[in-house]
């Protein structure tokens, strides 16, 4: 029996961010017979961190000095919007200060006692940590990138020797990141096709706040944030509910903000839909864990995004679930849907472009129909995870084949 390879994964995003979901989705289904994953994650309690424990699907390494946001104020238990300027400068001193110990030192640690022999970072902060621990211990780095940066900085720091592979989860996003070829690889998002299955999934949203049946539901879910597009998904929803006035329309933001900025931007989505006069049509269900049974009870589910999206996996878990996704055409979102096949896609910040894509779903709700049945088949053909994981378990693979030589 051959013995199993430590990995260590490392992310800071503990919340329900994309990253965060499609990290676990990696650590439940790499290759067990072939590596021990091994997570290291902020010592705080999160959707991600509790979603490992509650699952046992790995060992976890909960780290103090590595914090789910590094402007965490760290001396008088209040918000970032609460604190003084002195409490916040001191606060990312420290935090800082931390980082800077966990690269330089106590990685150093972890991969000794741990034996490790590779480490994956999954996201910007633990890229540098990773660097540097690599650099140091001569541990070959995977960096899985998920968002998106035209900066040359990251592009110069491939160049080290540390940074083995770098994995992109579109073409869209490889070709904004300068990486040496080499280096460079696309592994698409995976989903775990049996969670998204409909008659498994006990639907809320309609119950909850009471919608009609005959009502057409059109949603976004994900974190609050203006670069998701929420105001023009309220404009277009009230353009379409001026052009179908004989038909009900309902719009459901899903989600909650998690930080000043979100509540400042869902806020601006609260006084928008006052102004627009369709408060009475909006919901704002704020933060849910179980968030597949509001998704689940969409007829549409929309993605707005006005900017490069790097993949778009709210689009992916609404495809899994069978519902037509309504997209901008930006960043890797026509990847991953196939356009007047499992969905429709429109110019991005283009409002009256969405509201003519709205407007058809609710009069083709038959066409709506069976774009969500293709949607459903391409992800189990396309995107599911224990085929995508496959192809980070080559990558790992490759990375100790290099090593031993």
């Amino acid at each position: 029996m051959k013995k199993k390879i430590p990995i260590l994964f490392m992310d800071q995003s503990i919340q329900s961010g994309g990253g965060g979901r499609s990290l676990f989705y990696i650590l439940k289904f790499i290759d067990r017979e072939r590596f021990e994953p091994i997570v290291l994650l902020p010592n705080e309690n999160g959707v991600l961190t509790n979603r490992i424990n509650e699952e046992n699907i790995c060992k976890m390494i909960s780290e103090p000095c590595l914090h789910s946001s590094n402007k965490s104020i760290r001396f008088c238990g209040k918000n970032y919007s609460e604190a003084s300027a002195l409490e916040r400068i001191l606060s990312l001193v420290r935090n800082y200060g931390e980082l800077v110990y966990l690269g330089f030192v106590k990685l150093n640690r972890i991969i000794i006692n741990h034996k490790i022999d590779a480490i994956y970072s999954n996201n910007d902060t633990t890229r540098i940590l990773s660097l540097i621990a690599g650099l140091l211990t001569c541990t070959p780095v995977v960096w899985h990138v998920r968002n998106v940066s035209k900066s040359r900085f990251w592009s110069l720091l491939t160049r080290f020797s540390a940074i083995k592979k770098v994995i992109f989860i579109s073409n869209a996003q490889q070709k904004l990141f300068r990486v040496p070829a080499e280096k460079s690889a696309v592994v698409y998002n995976g989903i775990d096709i049996d969670e998204f299955k409909q008659n498994c999934i006990q639907k809320k949203l309609r119950e909850e706040y009471q919608i009609s049946k005959k009502a057409v539901i059109f949603g976004v879910t994900g974190r609050i944030l203006p670069k998701k597009g929420y105001l023009s998904f309220l404009r277009a929803g009230k353009m379409t509910m001026d052009l179908c006035k004989n038909e009900e329309i309902i719009l459901a933001v899903i989600g909650g903000a998690f930080n000043e900025l979100q509540e400042k931007y869902l806020m601006q989505l609260k006084n928008l839909a006052s102004e627009l006069n369709i408060s009475d049509k909006v919901i704002f269900t704020g933060f849910k864990t179980d968030i597949k049974s509001y998704v689940s009870d969409l007829d549409v589910l929309v993605v707005p995004s006005v900017w490069d999206e790097p993949f778009g996996r709210t689009a992916l878990e609404g495809m899994a679930l069978g519902i037509p996704v309504l997209a901008s055409r930006i960043g890797g979102l026509p990847e991953v849907i196939e356009e007047n096949m499992t969905g429709l896609l429109y110019e991005s910040g283009n409002t009256e472009g969405l509201s003519h894509c709205m407007k058809q779903m609710v009069q083709e709700r038959q066409t709506g129909s069976i774009m969500g049945q293709k949607g459903r088949e391409r992800c189990e053909k396309e995107f599911c995870i224990a085929l995508r994981t496959k192809e980070i378990d080559h990558i790992l693979e490759s990375l100790i084949v290099h090593k031993s030589k």
